[in-house]
């Protein structure tokens, strides 16, 4: 069991990383155009 939540929980952490990834990343683009 223990085995099987960690595949399901692993991809969400990386989910969750490259959307902070690309949060930051967008924040800083729209910073630069003002």
């Amino acid at each position: 069991v223990k085995g099987v939540q960690a595949i399901i929980t692993m991809p969400r952490i990386a989910d969750l990383r490259s959307m902070i990834m690309n949060h930051n990343i967008n924040h800083r683009a729209q910073l630069g155009v003002y």
